[in-house]
């Protein structure tokens, strides 16, 4: 089971998908929380993220069959 996240860096648009629940979360740098996602069947396990300004952010999570911390850059 894998999460996808593209594009990767993009430009404050992205999209999130996976094959199973899961419950992330996006901070920024700082570490300062920005969204939380619940991906399940009733969004088809896909959330898709606007506005976000430029910067280093991470998404992380995890469920029973997985654990996911990866890096998103936004440049504009």
């Amino acid at each position: 089971k894998t999460l996808s996240i593209y594009p990767n860096p993009n430009n404050g648009e992205f999209t999130i998908e996976t094959e199973s629940a899961i419950h992330l979360v996006l901070v920024n740098e700082l570490g300062q929380l920005i969204r939380n996602f619940e991906l399940n069947d009733q969004n088809q396990f896909r959330a898709s993220v606007k506005d976000l300004a430029k910067g280093i952010y991470f998404i992380s999570g995890q469920n029973a069959e997985q654990k996911v911390h990866q890096k998103i850059v936004v440049s504009h």
